[in-house]
């Protein structure tokens, strides 16, 4: 196949409600692509297959050279919700070199953690590794995963990334704060992002949609 063919097939992949064999058999065979824009194409594609193989799968690409591959497949490891798989991303959350992966890596942990039952020793290992923690997106991440273990305290910590330097955390911030608003703690965490002053035309964008939808 040429790329521009395996670009269409990715492309006539995102219609699909449903995979035959051969479909999954192709996704598998790609993900070996020598393209890593490819690869990572098909760790997206593997979140909407819900298989063994397909957990293999990204499991494997969890450990590709490329950084944005790893990414896509923490990703769409978050879909499987087994103790196994938060294991492997709790071992990932060490060893990651790159920040914006490992920041997947640890909202990925989170939502496996909360679906399979957080255990205290899973609240236990976050807590100590934030301490270690210098990057500000793998911070955040990690508050944020805090607050969804049932950490209540860990709501004002990441408040404090609103007023970020970085407007790709302040945004960050507020997509994550999307995430766990709810009828208990919606009055306070709209109030804090109506506080964010920054003249970023992307972080104005994404305060005007959270008040939009939820203010």
């Amino acid at each position: 196949m040429t790329f521009k063919e395996k670009l269409d097939k990715f492309c006539e992949y995102e219609s699909y409600d449903f995979f035959s064999d051969d479909d999954i058999e192709l996704i598998g065979s790609l993900s070996y692509d020598m393209n890593s824009f490819i690869r990572a194409l098909s760790a997206e594609t593997l979140a909407r297959i819900q298989s063994v193989n397909s957990k293999n799968i990204l499991l494997r690409l969890a450990n590709d050279k490329n950084c944005f591959v790893r990414t896509e497949a923490y990703d769409s490891l978050s879909v499987f919700c087994e103790k196994e798989v938060a294991e492997f991303l709790s071992k990932k959350i060490v060893v990651e070199s790159d920040d914006l992966a490992r920041s997947y890596a640890i909202t990925s942990f989170a939502q496996v953690c909360k679906a399979t039952g957080v255990l205290s020793s899973e609240i236990e290992f976050l807590a100590s590794v934030s301490e270690k923690m210098k990057s500000e997106r793998c911070l955040l991440c990690m508050f944020y995963a805090l607050y969804v273990f049932g950490k209540e305290e860990y709501l004002g910590k990441i408040y404090s990334f609103l007023h970020s330097n970085n407007y790709r955390i302040i945004c960050t911030a507020v997509s994550l704060l999307g995430d766990i608003i709810n009828y208990s703690n919606s009055k306070d965490i709209i109030n804090e992002v109506k506080k964010v002053d920054n003249n970023s035309i992307a972080v104005q964008s994404r305060v005007r949609s959270f008040i939009d939808e939820y203010g």
